[in-house]
């Protein structure tokens, strides 16, 4: 969709890109550091979002392991490796198709996925009462709206 804008309303359109382009390398790092306060200080990132996600989605394939995570085959067997040898994640073969593994969380990590969801919600609770209702509720609208734009990008053709 091309907009149709003034030269002043391209001037302020970039100018609001170019803030942007200099606040979200730092909303980045400190969303990732804000996310990483785990109340298991063994877990990364990535382990944790892979948690979450079997938590919600059920047993995964490798394959859709790293649609998920965005990734290829070689992080998605070492993140997953290292789950399976903290005793968190379990690997088993399908049993229609021998080429297939799923990876499916244990009881260990069906505890502590809980346990980071429930420490995630406490720390952006937290957030939310210093930004107020009326502001989490507009910043909400603003996430939501921005992933849907963002999502158009990925159904382009040579996007990446």
């Amino acid at each position: 969709m091309l907009l149709c804008l003034t030269v002043r309303e391209m001037d302020r359109r970039n100018e609001l890109a170019a803030r942007v382009n200099e606040l979200l390398p730092i909303l980045a790092t400190k969303l990732l550091h804000f996310v990483k306060d785990f109340p298991e200080p063994d877990i990364t990132v990535p382990q944790a979002f892979l948690l979450n996600n079997l938590r919600r989605r059920g047993p995964s394939t490798a394959s859709a392991i790293g649609e998920i995570l965005r990734v290829t085959s070689g992080p998605v067997t070492s993140l997953t490796k290292r789950l399976i040898a903290k005793g968190l994640v379990s690997r088993h073969r399908d049993e229609n198709d021998g080429r297939v593994v799923w990876f499916s969380l244990t009881e260990e990590g069906v505890r502590l996925a809980e346990e980071l969801d429930r420490h995630s919600l406490k720390r952006w609770a937290l957030v939310m009462d210093l930004l107020g209702l009326e502001r989490s509720e507009e910043a909400l609208v603003l996430l939501e709206d921005t992933i849907r734009v963002l999502n158009q990008f990925e159904k382009r053709p040579g996007s990446e």
